[in-house]
Parts: structure tokens; C-alpha cells; sequence
């Protein structure tokens, strides 16, 4: 695993990568909505990664198979409720209301 001063610059040139091929290459629109979900996109992908480069130091007994799959699923999580689809529900809680 690459440490977080190694890893966020990767992902930085990902992201340019990808913007480039969507804006040069695929035509994508240059417009604000266009423009700021590619940021948000960046932002996410930023903050994932550095979310899942604390696992490791907050872990490190987990052994490397552990520690990776933690990595994985704390930068979905991270990059999830960013982007805002992965919210806090209640739906673990079952209330009912006007029960006879």
C-alpha cells in the first residue's frame, strides 16, 4: 500500500486524467453542473483516500489481507457520504405508530 504522500498525488493525476479524456475526448459540456460534478468527483476521491490511509495506522495489527480490505471498504464509505448517497437511516428501527 502506498503511504497517503504517495497516494493522493496518484490520485490527483487519475483525476486529470480522467477529466481530460471526458472534456477532450468524449465531449463532455463545459458547463457549471458539468464543471462542479467533476470537482465533487475529486473531492471524493481525495478525501477516500485519505480516509483509507488512516486504516492502516489505526490497525496495524490487522495484517495486510485486513488492513487492505478496511482500506477498501473506509474509502467507498468516505467517498459514499461525500457524494451523499450512503446517508444515516433508521430503518434498522422498526416504530409503529397507532398500533391497536
Amino acid at each position: 500500500m502506498l503511504p497517503l504522500s504517495a497516494a493522493l498525488p496518484v490520485v490527483v493525476a487519475a483525476w486529470i486524467i480522467n477529466q481530460a479524456i471526458g472534456f477532450g475526448v468524449l465531449g463532455y459540456r463545459v458547463e457549471m453542473n458539468t464543471l462542479l460534478w467533476g470537482v465533487g468527483i475529486g473531492v471524493a476521491a481525495s478525501i477516500a483516500t485519505v480516509a483509507s490511509a488512516q486504516v492502516p495506522r489505526l490497525l496495524p495489527a490487522a495484517g495486510r489481507v485486513a488492513g487492505l480490505a478496511l482500506s477498501l471498504i473506509t474509502a467507498y464509505t468516505a467517498w459514499a457520504r461525500h457524494r451523499g448517497e450512503l446517508k444515516p437511516t433508521s430503518h434498522c428501527v422498526s416504530v409503529r405508530k397507532n398500533v391497536r
